[in-house]
């Protein structure tokens, strides 16, 4: 597993102290946990990284099925005007 955030401390606006909070690697200014006055422990910036992880993975997920919908609600739009632009012949 490869770390997503890196633990800094922080001014919290809340509590106007500085504190520390686990923040997002790709953007500093994004603050995923607080945890306060204390450093938290190893164990705990790991249990957090592991529940940032998996709400990563979840939003992968349901965006890629959302996107499987979607095609699949266009494909029977597209059927259904087929079916509007045929116009049976009359027999003879």
């Amino acid at each position: 597993m490869f770390k997503t955030a890196i633990l800094l401390q922080k001014y919290n606006k809340n509590t106007k102290q500085k504190e520390y909070a686990l923040v997002s690697k790709e953007d500093p200014s994004k603050i995923l946990r607080w945890f306060g006055l204390k450093k938290p422990s190893e164990d705990r910036i790991k249990k957090e990284e592991k529940r940032i992880q998996f709400f990563k993975h979840v939003k992968k997920a349901v965006l890629e099925r959302l996107a499987k919908e979607e095609k699949a609600r266009e494909e029977e739009e597209k059927d259904i005007d087929l079916e509007r632009l045929i116009i049976p012949l009359p027999r003879p």
